[in-house]
């Protein structure tokens, strides 16, 4: 989703302008360079804009990722919460179950060969929402939460229409942030 940039409208769609805002963002695009270039030179490729995926099993340790297992890490640990940016910043997140059924439905399907596809929701979620549904399911609704300075080039409003994805193969996701981060709440306090 990073190589969108600040969309102009929202949900954003495939044919948006590529608009990289980092370092990070221009390299997926650049990654997506090489995946057009081996499609053409005859290999099955599909591209994914993967939004924020998120699931049990994330690396916890790593506070540099993945905005879901980041947070819920200080959470866990009773760390306080620190959030870089705005709480009303919106992202898209989709569970990583339904990014797999996604996968599973394109490695043998010639009409995919050749797209790219947003793997998304299409729902908007504030990161206070976000904060908020993850503290009440970790039994923690009054948790300590720091809200600093954000980030150079993050995105402020993201989140996108896989209405291709799913005409394309009949693809929808199943599962909601609420359950989704039920479920990875449950399976990292069992570890």
């Amino acid at each position: 989703m990073s190589v969108y940039g600040e969309p102009e409208s929202l949900p954003v769609d495939e044919s948006a302008e590529d608009s990289p805002m980092t370092y990070y963002a221009a390299g997926k695009r650049g990654a997506e360079a090489y995946v057009t270039l081996f499609d053409n030179m005859g290999l099955d490729t599909t591209i994914f804009r993967l939004f924020n995926v998120y699931g049990p099993n994330q690396n916890l340790d790593n506070r540099t990722q993945g905005m879901v297992s980041r947070y819920l890490s200080y959470v866990l640990n009773e760390d306080e919460l620190v959030i870089k940016g705005s709480t009303d910043r919106v992202r898209d997140f989709v569970y990583i179950d339904d990014v797999v059924d996604a996968w599973m439905l394109t490695r043998n399907a010639p009409e995919a060969f050749g797209e790219t596809f947003n793997v998304a929701t299409g729902t908007p979620t504030t990161v206070g929402e976000l904060v908020e549904c993850m503290l009440e399911e970790a039994g923690s609704p009054d948790f300590p939460v720091e809200v600093v300075g954000g980030t150079p080039g993050d995105q402020f409003a993201i989140h996108g229409d896989a209405s291709k994805l799913n005409e394309t193969l009949g693809w929808s996701p199943t599962v909601s942030v609420e359950e989704g981060l039920a479920r990875m709440v449950a399976a990292e306090k069992e570890l």
